[in-house]
């Protein structure tokens, strides 16, 4: 079955699809079965291309693990067993209760690709060239600065060296 390969935890794994063909479900239950199978929240990255989505997948993997934490055994057992193709045992059951509790106090790290990169950016300036404390043009505050540029640099491109 795709869905299980694409979101076993002992894989390595790039998704890529149209949307609304369940991208945002797969990396749910991918960031479950990670924290299922002991990933520590906070060396987990997931990534997206809009905030809006980024805000989804966080709101979603919370609401499944608090799920997770008032669930009856029997129907926790059943969805994990759905999720992982394998019966937990107690141990798991009782990893999978206190998950909510983690979560909350160390969450997995969701945001935009565009989010990431420039926190890599913030801690190494210096190594990509930019001045500490750079600013990102953002639009349209910023549109007619972006402008100049690129009709500066079209006009005499050694401008940018």
């Amino acid at each position: 079955m795709v869905l299980t390969r694409a979101t076993d935890p002992t894989a390595s794994v790039w998704l890529a699809a149209n949307a609304g063909t369940g991208k945002t479900y797969t990396l749910i239950q991918r960031l479950l079965r990670l924290l299922l199978h002991g990933a520590a929240p906070h060396s987990i990255l997931a990534l997206t291309y809009i905030k809006a989505a980024a805000a989804e997948m966080a709101q979603r993997l919370q609401a499944a693990v608090n799920r997770w934490a008032t669930l009856p055994d029997d129907l926790l057992q059943t969805e994990i067993t759905q999720l992982t193709t394998q019966a937990p045992d107690a141990a798991t059951l009782s990893h999978a209760r206190q998950l909510a509790r983690t979560l909350l106090a160390t969450p997995v790290t969701i945001g935009t690709i565009h989010s990431f990169a420039e926190q890599l950016l913030r801690q190494f300036p210096l190594e990509v060239g930019l001045s500490p404390g750079f600013k990102v043009l953002t639009h349209p505050a910023d549109a007619a600065l972006q402008s100049e540029v690129i009709k500066a640099t079209l006009i005499d491109p050694t401008l940018t060296t």
